[in-house]
């Protein structure tokens, strides 16, 4: 979740930084639930990742959330976080948070080695999406 809760600090930063806006509430809640996607959309994505490193990560005593909490523990925590970044996002554009939970229904018939592909297209789709959905907007 590190990872998430780094990059989701990656649009308040750059909101700062145009803006030169620290101390107002004018980025409230746009901002913040933009944040909170980010942080939530990385944070999925990278538990798709982490879950290839299973048996290495506990090998070497690493304590990764899908070494802690099993496979299928992981994955349902990933396919929740779905809905909760997608609900963040409609915030910037509902089509383009509709567009991007579409993707991702791929993930969730995908099985086998095939699901680290489609995790990987499914959430880079979700960027280029959300980036022309606030284009749009």
């Amino acid at each position: 979740w590190w990872l998430g809760v780094c990059l989701g600090l990656a649009p308040a930063g750059a909101w700062v930084a145009i803006t030169g806006e620290i101390g107002s509430y004018t980025w409230y809640p746009d901002l913040l639930l933009v944040s909170i996607g980010v942080m939530v959309w990385i944070a999925a994505f990278d538990l798709g990742y982490a879950q290839m490193d299973i048996d290495s990560d506990k090998e070497n005593n690493v304590k990764s959330f899908p070494s802690r909490f099993s496979p299928p523990t992981t994955m349902a925590v990933m396919i929740l976080s779905v809905p909760i970044w997608a609900a963040a996002f409609s915030v910037v554009s509902i089509w383009g948070s509709l567009a991007s939970m579409c993707s991702i229904v791929g993930v969730m018939i995908a099985s086998g080695e095939s699901f680290q592909k489609w995790w990987f297209r499914a959430h880079v789709s979700t960027g280029w999406i959300l980036l022309a959905a606030m284009q749009l907007s």
